[in-house]
């Protein structure tokens, strides 16, 4: 379960093979899109023109689509790990989503390009990532430890 970037939707993820997005105001059910296999994570973009998320069969794969009422249009794999991915980030201005995994490393993609553009590898698994408001730097956390990337020196 987690907030939208924009603040004004939650997604939720199910053993039902769901992923759900909710308006907070409101209640309502937005969208309810149903996938193959079950759901570990989601996020939506701030334009909610992309919805990235990972399968729990296939944990160290981040897939993406474009999502419409009922169902995700142009799904596609957007990337790999070499272990499970532990957390998705869009950055504020949804061009870019940041990801980190068991393997030790923070990647950041381009949703334009899908190219692969950042890589850093830490000494321990990484439990969280956040792109800041500016996109200009990925914070990370991994147990006890704060990582904090420079998007445009990296």
């Amino acid at each position: 379960m987690r907030f939208s970037p924009n603040g004004k939707n939650l997604i939720l993820t199910n053993k039902d093979k769901t992923i759900k997005i909710y308006e907070l105001n409101t209640g309502v059910l937005l969208r309810n899109f149903s996938h193959q296999n079950e759901i570990k994570t989601a996020n939506l973009s701030p334009d909610n023109k992309h919805l990235a998320f990972v399968e729990r069969n296939v944990s160290n794969a981040i897939s993406i689509c474009n999502p419409g009422k009922d169902y995700c249009s142009n799904v596609r794999k957007l990337g790999f790990h070499n272990d499970n991915i532990t957390s998705l980030s869009f950055s504020h201005n949804g061009k870019f989503l940041a990801s980190g995994s068991k393997d030790k490393s923070i990647k950041l993609w381009s949703l334009d390009s899908k190219a692969f553009k950042v890589s850093e590898d830490k000494d321990r698994s990484i439990s969280q990532v956040k792109i800041n408001p500016n996109n200009k730097i990925i914070a990370a956390n991994s147990l006890e430890q704060v990582h904090l990337l420079n998007t445009m020196v990296l």
